[in-house]
This record gives C-alpha cells, structure tokens and sequence, in this order.
C-alpha cells in the first residue's frame, strides 16, 4: 500500500507531455514507510527534517482548519460547514509538500490514491451518522473506525491499484451513503452551544492538531499496510464528529455529514487533477490547476445543495 501494491497503467504520454509511465498507490503520508523500505532516506537531515516540517505544518493547519471549520459550521449552518470540512487543504498541502520533496513525478502518484482514501473515509462519516442517533459520540466514533478499518484492510487487500478502481472504491460509498442515509431536514445547531470564545477555539485547535499529526507520524513509521491506511485516517473529521455531535446533537451532526459526502467530489476530483497534471505542468500549475478544480466542484456542490433545499 505504501509504494506498490499492485501495478497499472497511468496516463498515456502524448506527444512532448511527460505522463507517469505507470499507476502506483501511493497514498500521501505513506512515502516516508515506503522510502525507508526502499533505503531512499539518503542523508539523516534531508528528508527527516522535510518530515518533521511536515508534521509541524499537520499539526496547525490540521488542528485550525478543524477548529474553523466546525465553528463555521455552528455560526453558518450544515452546508456551509460540510463544504468547508470537505474541503482538500491538508491533502493539497501534503502532496505540494511530497512534490517538493520527492519530485512531481512522485506526488503524481500519491494524488492518484486520494479517490480511495476518500471512499474509505466515506464509510467512516456514514457509519457514524448511523451510529450517533443510537449511542454516545464516543463509543458511535469508535464503532465508525471500527467499519474505517475493515474496509481499508479490504480495499488495499483486494482492490488492483489502477485509477478506475480507485474512483469506483469512491463512487460507490457516495452514490450509497446519500442515497440510503437519512435527511436531517431544518436542523440547526443550538445557539447556547454555539457560543465559545478564544480558549474554546485554541483546545479544539491543539485537540485536532493532535490527531491530525499524530496520523502522520504513525504513517511514516507504520509500515506499508498500517502506514498507508494512517495516511488516509479521518483525523480531522473524528474531532469534528464529536464536537458537532456532542454540542448540537445527531440530528445536526447528520445534516453536515451528508454536506461532506456531497462535497467529498472536491478532493476526489482535485487528486485526480494533481495526478494528471503534476508529472506534465509541475508542482506550481498542477497544485493550481488542482486547487481550482476543488474549489469549482465545491461551488458546484454547493449550488446543487441549495437549489434542492438541502
């Protein structure tokens, strides 16, 4: 899971333009496990102080993002707080940070993971809308990780690592989740809870940070298959589900959930965009071209979401 589980096909080349010449699995976060397999580290102070920047730059743009987000979604309600928490800063900012530290060619590869990743963690946000109108935010978290982890082990296991199988690994669990799950029509969050200053913004900050990081160094050393799985860990969206649904309830909880998935087209379509561009383009106008497709996807959702009323 970490470099090369099994092995496709790529973008074709097409005339001057420089394609991957094949499809890897590489999920972003992985590349440290699968460097030091491959005894790529080539000096103590080259990429392990890129990592532990990388850690560093997890640890507050994970830990913010999530903080801002969730507020975001108390102040603005579900579909501006489900857009915003779909949003792919911490992939885009991992994959420009492998780009410049393994090269395009590499990120390329990692970006063509993401569609996976997302599916899986579809799974994750579904299971716990399920499971937080029956239990506590705690034990329903834990249930959802529960089915997380049993259906990564099964779509690294089993799925062939080429690009159609990754988007269908998505697809599925997107078209599933907002078909079948249920409609938290006019929830909203409550305003007693919604009320919370700048210690409450900095605990949920450090809180996040915490996980978010602390999933980054466990896919570094975690090996191929634990690490890969920790690269794609929901870190940020468990802090996110527990606050929401600890201060506003499953109902809430459930109306930014199907938000998420919704926008969960966005990094799906920006990871595709920065495995097709990245190798051709280059880090600058791949991480653009990448970024601006999320954001018009994410408009796009959004638009959709309004105009249905939901």
């Amino acid at each position: 899971m970490a470099r090369a589980v099994f092995e496709g096909r790529g973008p074709t080349a097409g005339g001057s333009r420089v394609q991957p010449c094949g499809y890897t699995r590489t999920f972003p976060g992985a590349l440290g496990a699968a460097n030091a397999m491959s005894g790529r580290l080539a000096s103590p102070r080259g990429p392990v102080d890129a990592f532990w920047l990388r850690v560093a730059i997890s640890f507050v743009v994970g830990g913010l993002s999530v903080a801002l987000f969730t507020a975001a979604a108390e102040r603005l309600g579900s579909r501006v707080g489900g857009l915003l928490l779909s949003f792919p800063i911490k992939s885009m900012i991992a994959l420009v940070l492998i780009a410049l530290n393994e090269g395009a060619l590499v990120a390329g590869e990692a970006a063509g993971a993401v569609p996976l990743g997302i599916g899986v963690n579809l799974v994750f946000l579904a299971a716990t809308t399920l499971l937080v109108r029956r239990l506590a935010p705690w034990p329903a978290i834990a249930g959802a990780l529960a089915a997380w982890l049993v259906t990564g082990l099964l779509a690294v296991l089993l799925l062939p690592a080429r690009a159609p199988w990754d988007v269908l690994a998505w697809l599925v669990p997107y078209v599933l989740a907002l078909a079948f799950l249920p409609r938290a029509h006019g929830a909203k969050p409550r305003k007693s809870a919604s009320r919370f200053g700048l210690w409450g913004l900095t605990t949920r900050t450090v809180g996040a940070g915490t996980i978010v990081a602390l999933s980054v160094v466990l896919a570094r050393f975690g090996g191929p298959i634990l690490g890969g799985l920790a690269s794609v860990f929901p870190s940020g969206w468990i802090t996110s589900m527990v606050i929401l649904t600890r201060d506003h309830g499953p109902e809430f909880t459930t109306g930014t959930v199907r938000v998420m998935i919704a926008g969960s087209a966005a990094p799906v379509a920006s990871g595709l965009a920065a495995w097709w561009l990245y190798p051709s383009v280059g880090i600058l106008w791949g991480t653009v071209g990448a970024v601006a497709l999320a954001l018009a996807t994410s408009l796009a959702v959004g638009g959709v979401l309004r105009v249905s009323g939901r």
